[in-house]
């Protein structure tokens, strides 16, 4: 607002009575209305604040409006470090606080205020805050506790008993004992095998039909049948025969034969097999002409042959022979 030298005017005398009552006609070109209140137009662009004089007229006061808010601003502000607010009725300061406090307010209709903030209060918090150390101290109240977020935010995971482990649930953490058939496959190693002087876990099976022996190897349970012909004076006479029932399924893997007397004499040998009570099949399942250049031989049988618990094994001179004393040894692999 401005003021004119042109214009004069008094206070009213009356909380009735307006400004405008009291405005010359003739300088009426230097008001104006606004919502039925008669103010005085800036007519100079002066830009200072209008006073009263001592004749009660108004005058120019010299003080432009930015003067005299920097004035009132200084008079409030009286120390270094004191904040501006509003309160109820006037501007105010709050004056410094301690170091480490944090400006808060106090909702609305209140005046702000220094003071350290309850981790309550906190709100939009990431994992990556600072505020973190302090959600450590609130939660790990006890010795061995640890701290872990579920759907919600920080929780405190209590110590578990002495020997338990920690676990992973489908979403929380959690202390228990986890069960052997739940482990993960280990390494292909013989760590954790048991040995003469310590406990440990099956060692990893050979894929044979074999034995575990005390020792920690692997056993192949191999057995042998003999089968003898001839009295050692006379020619063995031909088709003799013998039989034997085996307990176990078994595999053939082995056949050995020589002659008592190492006369390098001539037969064949021959293996059948067969039901208990039942006629042996006319084909054997294995046949050789022996000694003809020696007393003795060992044949490898490949492939093995198969023959199922509690059959039969027949062994059998298939043939003219010249040796007069022969063994014929079945060697057998356990399955």
């Amino acid at each position: 607002m401005a003021i004119t030298s042109r214009l004069g005017l008094h206070k009213p005398d009356t909380s009735g009575e307006l400004f405008g009552d009291y405005f010359i006609d003739a300088y009426a070109a230097d008001l104006q209305q606004i919502d039925d209140v008669v103010q005085i137009k800036d007519v100079t662009a002066a830009g200072n604040i209008p006073v009263y004089g001592v004749d009660g007229l108004l005058e120019d006061s010299g003080i432009a409006p930015g003067d005299l808010e920097a004035g009132l601003i200084t008079s409030i502000l009286t120390d270094q470090g004191m904040l501006l607010y509003k309160a109820a009725d006037a501007l105010a300061a709050l004056s410094a606080d301690v170091a480490g406090k944090s400006l808060l307010t106090q909702g609305a209709a209140a005046n702000p205020v220094f003071g350290y903030p309850s981790h309550s209060t906190l709100t939009n918090l990431t994992i990556g805050d600072p505020h973190t150390q302090y959600v450590l101290r609130s939660l790990l109240s006890a010795r061995g506790d640890l701290v872990y977020r579920d759907a919600t935010g920080w929780q405190r995971l209590p110590k578990g008993v002495s020997g338990k482990v920690l676990m992973q649930g489908a979403d929380d953490p959690y202390w228990s004992m986890p069960k052997l058939d739940d482990l993960a496959a280990p390494d292909d190693n013989t760590d954790l095998n048991a040995s003469t002087t310590k406990h440990g876990l099956m060692q990893k099976y050979p894929n044979t039909a074999q034995a575990l022996k005390g020792d920690g190897t692997w056993l192949t349970r191999n057995f042998d049948i003999d089968f003898s012909f001839g009295n050692g004076q006379d020619v063995v006479e031909l088709d003799q025969l013998q039989e034997v029932c085996i307990p176990v399924n078994a595999k053939l893997v082995r056949v050995d034969g020589w002659e008592v007397n190492r006369i390098i004499g001539s037969t064949t040998l021959a293996v059948r097999v067969h039901d208990i009570g039942g006629d042996p099949v006319s084909v054997s399942v294995w046949s050789r002409e022996s000694f003809v250049s020696t007393s003795y031989f060992t044949t490898v049988v490949d492939p093995p042959i198969n023959i199922s618990a509690h059959k039969v094994i027949q062994g059998r001179v298939a043939n003219t022979s010249t040796a007069k004393q022969v063994v014929l040894r079945l060697v057998f692999e356990a399955l």
